[in-house]
């Protein structure tokens, strides 16, 4: 789940991540050197080759460590431009890396909201509870930490979920969250700017389980 401590090995050669809330750091070997890339919520479609290993954190560390996550929308961050990210080089053991984000957290004075948020984001991405649409301090709550509204979210992950089922069983529309085919491919389209067929032969977002999680 987002914006939980999770890391994940990846393949294949290249990755595909949709439209995002989510803040992600990334390693990848450009030249066969390694380059840490951050990745923080994103509008549009990011394509990263020669992905080793991709991590998942909280709004708080990364807030700690480049600024709040809603301002770094649409922007891609390399170690080089912050120093910080070193702490994910790969010559980190996964596990060690995993653990210094633990005392990270640890360290890290997380204020009132961002508790309330995680607490909102976990009861809606684990527990299946609807997120509060018309509460306005709800929606605040999302466009300051996950750095897009409500309805933009609700359309990510209804496309999300609808392109796991089109992968999975070969088939369109296969939940039926859309009203037709053609109004699933013009959604998908809009927020990737691919047709659903296109997605079924690209890597999977990062929207599975855990695989290195402590």
């Amino acid at each position: 789940m987002p914006y939980l401590l999770r890391a994940e090995r990846v393949e294949r050669r290249s990755i595909a991540f949709l439209p995002s809330s989510d803040a992600v750091i990334a390693f990848t070997r450009p030249d066969g050197g390694a380059e840490t890339v951050a990745l923080p919520p994103h509008p549009g479609v990011v394509v990263l080759d020669d992905v080793v290993a991709i991590w998942s954190l909280a709004p708080h560390w990364v807030k700690a460590m480049l600024g709040p996550p809603a301002q770094l929308r649409g922007d891609v961050l390399r170690a080089s431009d912050h120093p910080v990210l070193r702490l994910f080089d790969d010559e980190a053991d996964d596990r060690s890396a995993l653990s210094l984000l633990h005392e990270l957290r640890a360290s890290l004075t997380v204020t009132p909201d961002e508790h309330e948020f995680e607490r909102l984001w976990w009861q809606h991405r684990v527990g299946g509870d609807p997120l509060p649409t018309a509460d306005r301090r709800v929606q605040r709550l999302m466009r300051r930490f996950a750095g897009q509204s409500l309805t933009q979210i609700a359309a990510v992950e209804r496309l999300a979920a609808t392109l796991r089922a089109d992968r999975e069983h070969r088939g369109s529309n296969a939940l039926g969250l859309y009203a037709d085919g053609s109004h699933y491919a013009r959604q998908c389209r809009r927020l990737t700017g691919r047709a659903p067929a296109e997605w079924r032969n690209v890597s999977l977002p990062f929207y599975g389980g855990a695989v290195l999680s402590t």
